[in-house]
């Protein structure tokens, strides 16, 4: 699959949809999650809860590094202006614990990506 810099066409949503179904299918590691993610940032600007256009997302993450996956910087002219990171992690990841039926909190590996 080619890197896709503007916003895809129906088959290239639905060719990186099935990669990605593919990757949760057979627990994929980390690294191959942010491939198709750095190679398809549509798959994140599309669902995440923030106006972001795919070019906004910039991959970072190298395997072995502290640091995170990716990081967003939006060019808006009308709006103020935000940034953010995205931190990946595995779906059998814990990245929640809930000591008391009321209290949430991260787990050790969770806040490696804060």
């Amino acid at each position: 699959m080619t890197a896709y810099a503007d916003r895809p066409n129906c088959r290239e949503l639905d060719s990186a949809r099935a990669e990605f179904a593919q990757l949760l299918s057979r627990k994929a590691l980390e690294r191959e999650f942010q491939s198709l993610f750095a190679r398809c940032p549509f798959l994140l600007s599309e669902s995440l809860p923030l106006r972001l256009e795919p070019t906004d997302i910039i991959p970072l993450g190298r395997p072995g590094k502290s640091e995170p996956d990716f990081v967003f910087y939006p060019d808006f002219e009308s709006t103020p202006s935000f940034y953010g990171v995205i931190e990946l992690k595995r779906p059998s990841s814990r990245i929640l614990t809930r000591p008391r039926s009321y209290a949430v909190i991260l787990t050790r590996e969770a806040q490696t990506g804060v």
